[in-house]
Order: structure tokens, then C-alpha cells, then sequence
């Protein structure tokens, strides 16, 4: 039963966090070549599309991993706080789902609602981008704090 949890947080892991960093390094750049218009609306497409796949990815990842610290080394509260595994195993799960809340919520909803300011992708269309590259760069800095908490899980990852 654990190798099947495992596999599957595996996978789900691998598409929760492959499949958000393709669409940040693969099909944002190319989105590029796209006439202003054709980018804001393939993306909005993209992300609406895509958002509820992340979501169940970052949860089943979440559900998973819980389901596999209690099935072994984390059975009672007590391992959970007085064992070196418990201390790590809950602060990964509070980590995961900080991540997938802030990805979810905060993240998602600020491109959107950068997507959805028509005003600023109507001033790129006309030769003036300023507002938009500077629209775009705070949804980075905002989706950044996801890819820190990819970053922490990872890590924690290695060293249990």
C-alpha cells in the first residue's frame, strides 16, 4: 500500500510542480511571439484551464504524504512532535499546503486579475507596455513565494 502512496505522491508531485514551472519557463516565453491580444487571451485560457489540475495535484500530493506519515514512522502524536522524522514530516505538510493555499488563492488570482485588467494590455497594444511589464513582474514576485515553498519541500525531501 505505501509503494502505491508513494508512487502516486510522486506523480502528483512531479505535476503539480513540473507542470507549473513548464507553463513559467515553456509557455509563457513563447506566448511572446503572440500579437498583445492573443497573449493576454491564450493565457487566461491557459491558466483557467489548467488552475483546477495544479489545485487536485497539489492536494493529492498533500493527501498522499499524510496518509504515508501516518501509515509508517508518524503513528501517534507523540512520534509526531518528539521524533526527528515527526518534526520534519509536519513541517513539510505545513509548507505543502501554505504553498498550494498561496498558489491557489494568492498567486492565481493576481494573474488573473492582471489578465483581466484590459486597460493595460489596450496601452501595450498602442506602444506603451510599461504598465504591463510592471503588472507582469509583480505577479512574478507574488508566484515567486510558491516556487520558495517547491524550493523548502524539496529540500526537506533530502534531508528525511
Amino acid at each position: 500500500m505505501n509503494s502505491l502512496l508513494l508512487w502516486i505522491h510522486m506523480v502528483a508531485g512531479i505535476l503539480w510542480i513540473g507542470g507549473l514551472f513548464f507553463l513559467v519557463w515553456g509557455v509563457y516565453p513563447v506566448t511572446r511571439i503572440l500579437p498583445i491580444f492573443q497573449q493576454k487571451q491564450f493565457l487566461l485560457q491557459v491558466m483557467k484551464w489548467s488552475h483546477k489540475g495544479f489545485a487536485s495535484a497539489g492536494i493529492t500530493v498533500l493527501i498522499t504524504g499524510f496518509l504515508m506519515g501516518i501509515s509508517g514512522p508518524v503513528n501517534s502524536l507523540t512520534m509526531l512532535f518528539t521524533t526527528y522524522y515527526g518534526k520534519w514530516w509536519i513541517t513539510s505538510l505545513f509548507i505543502g499546503l501554505c504553498t498550494l493555499i498561496w498558489g491557489t488563492f494568492i498567486g492565481y488570482r493576481a494573474f488573473i486579475k492582471v489578465l483581466s485588467r484590459d486597460i493595460i494590455w489596450k496601452m501595450a497594444a498602442k506602444g506603451y507596455p510599461r504598465l504591463l511589464y510592471i503588472s507582469l513582474l509583480q505577479v512574478a514576485f507574488i508566484s515567486s513565494i510558491e516556487g520558495l515553498g517547491f524550493f523548502m519541500l524539496i529540500w526537506l525531501m533530502v534531508i528525511i
